[in-house]
């Protein structure tokens, strides 16, 4: 199973696209928020995944650029 990370401040936009992707048989890892998702990262690697771009605190842009350098 390919493991994704799936990061957005709505709750049922992250349930939403989980349920969508564990249906297809990738495993799915969640965060509420771009400082969670750093965290997640920091313990897992992941070959792809989905940020929502408007997120309050850290965008999913500014998300982007710390994942690629951590």
């Amino acid at each position: 199973m390919v493991p994704v990370l799936v990061v957005d401040d709505d709750e049922s936009v992250r349930t939403i696209v989980s349920r969508f992707l564990s249906a297809r048989g990738y495993r799915v890892e969640t965060a509420p928020s771009g400082p969670a998702a750093l965290a997640t990262l920091g313990r897992s690697r992941f070959p792809l995944a989905v940020f929502d771009v408007d997120m309050p605190g850290m965008s999913g842009v500014e998300l982007v650029r710390h994942a690629l350098t951590t």
